[in-house]
């Protein structure tokens, strides 16, 4: 019996909160996390950029709760 493999790519700047979710959820070596430093409100400092392989994705999360939000 063969198996073929198949590799999707997927742009990472179109992800899903889900897909990102599941990662944060599965602690995956693929998520990393930035300061955020763009924000004038000091609230920004309860949150880290996210990034997928590298490539910034359009999500915060927050330090405090672990919340994932939707940002830019």
């Amino acid at each position: 019996m063969a198996v073929t493999l198949t590799l999707v790519s997927v742009r990472v700047d179109t992800m899903e909160k889900q897909t990102i979710q599941k990662l944060l959820d599965a602690k995956s070596p693929r998520l990393r996390f930035e300061p955020y430093e763009g924000g004038k409100s000091k609230v920004w400092a309860s949150f880290v950029v996210v990034t997928v392989d590298g490539s910034q994705v359009p999500f915060v999360k927050c330090y405090n709760c672990t919340t994932l939000l939707r940002h830019m």
